[in-house]
C-alpha cells in the first residue's frame, strides 16, 4: 500500500508541474501575440487572426485547466481511498502532504485563470 500512496502522491504533484508548463506555455503564446500585433500591417485579415488566436489561447488554457483539474481531483479521491485502508501513521503524512499540493494546485490555478 505505502508504494503505491507514493506513486499517486507522485501523480499529484504532476498535475500541479503541468499547470506551470501550462502556464508558460500560455505566456510564450500571449508574448507572440503582443509581437506579432506590434507589426504594421493594414490588413484587416491580421487584426482578425489576432483576435482568433487570442481567443484560441483562452480556450486552450481553460479546456486544459479543466482536464488538468478532473486529473487532480481523481487523484485526490483515489489518494483518499487508499489512506483508509493504511495506517494513521501514514494517513497522517499523506493527509500533511496531500494538503501542500492543494496549496500549490490552488496556486497554480488562480495564475491560470488570472490570465
Amino acid at each position: 500500500m505505502p508504494k503505491l500512496i507514493d506513486r499517486l502522491l507522485e501523480d499529484a504533484e504532476k498535475w500541479t508541474l503541468f499547470r506551470s508548463i501550462l502556464q508558460e506555455q500560455i505566456d510564450d503564446a500571449g508574448t507572440f501575440r503582443t509581437k506579432y500585433s506590434k507589426l504594421e500591417y493594414d490588413d484587416k485579415a491580421d487584426d482578425e487572426a489576432m483576435d482568433d488566436l487570442e481567443e484560441t489561447i483562452k480556450c486552450f488554457a481553460e479546456d486544459v485547466s479543466r482536464r488538468i483539474t478532473q486529473l487532480d481531483e481523481l487523484s485526490q479521491s483515489l489518494i483518499q481511498l487508499v489512506s483508509i485502508l493504511t495506517f494513521p501513521k501514514i494517513s497522517y503524512k499523506l493527509t500533511m502532504r496531500v494538503q501542500r499540493i492543494r496549496l500549490l494546485q490552488r496556486l497554480s490555478t488562480d495564475l491560470v485563470i488570472a490570465i
